[in-house]
């Protein structure tokens, strides 16, 4: 399976991390924040918010020994214990406005099996966190979750080198058959129905909500520097 929830949905592969990217939509269209790839040197990326957790599974996999890490996950859940399992250094808060909290991280060097840890085991809540190894960097634009419905543009950027390009291109790039200096995607979601189980609804409406069935159709266009390349549209159930 992919990482990219955006590929399994076009190869109808559609895996717990892909469900988990839409529970959060309503019945409607939905015009998606730009997905901007850049090359020169090294290659940057610019991804609104539903890419952040995608991102941090996808540097995982890259680092090869340590990372530096630093900001926050935002949760509603206690991470205290599991936390501090895996010896990192946190301070836990309020979130503002919000039921739950918030574990802010101080600048610190982690390995890459911590790494992967804190991606494989806390992916359910939101890591506003930002890393740095040689083998690429994430930069979160902000510590605190977005409203729903506001724009996240350019909320979490990549930065990669361009050793680490075929994967890139294999994961996020897979319908692009061309070299190009700027790309961008565009993507709108189109929600024509939602399933839920009613008896579940009954009893537990927030894992009834979760759990929801939507029957959904993702456009897909793509600029390679400023002309259109391609457009797609794939229908599914997530």
């Amino acid at each position: 399976m992919a990482i990219n929830f955006i590929k399994n949905i076009f190869e109808k592969k559609i895996t717990p991390r892909t469900h988990q990217a839409f529970i959060r939509y309503s019945l409607g269209e939905f015009e998606k924040e730009t997905f901007t790839i850049t090359k020169s040197k090294g290659i940057k990326v610019s991804a609104g918010f539903e890419y952040l957790n995608f991102m941090q599974e996808f540097l995982s996999g890259l680092v090869k020994q340590k990372a530096t890490l630093s900001g926050l996950i935002e949760t509603v859940n206690n991470l205290e214990q599991p936390l501090q399992s895996l010896s990192l250094a946190f301070n836990p808060a309020k979130r503002f406005g919000k039921s739950g909290a918030k574990y802010v991280f101080d600048s610190q060097e982690i390995s890459v099996a911590t790494y992967k840890k804190i991606v494989d085991n806390f992916f359910g809540e939101y890591l506003l966190l930002s890393v740095q190894s040689p083998e690429g960097e994430i930069k979160v634009k902000s510590k605190n979750t977005p409203k729903i419905g506001s724009s996240t543009e350019g909320f979490v950027t990549l930065l990669l080198p361009l050793t680490s390009e075929k994967l890139f291109h294999e994961e996020f790039l897979f319908d692009i058959n061309k070299d190009f200096k700027k790309a961008v995607i565009k993507h709108t979601y189109f929600v024509d129905d939602i399933k839920v189980d009613e008896k579940l609804f009954k009893t537990n409406p927030d894992k009834a909500r979760k759990e929801a069935k939507r029957k959904i159709r993702i456009k897909r266009v793509v600029e390679l520097d400023g002309q259109k390349y391609a457009e797609s549209t794939v229908a599914s159930e997530v």
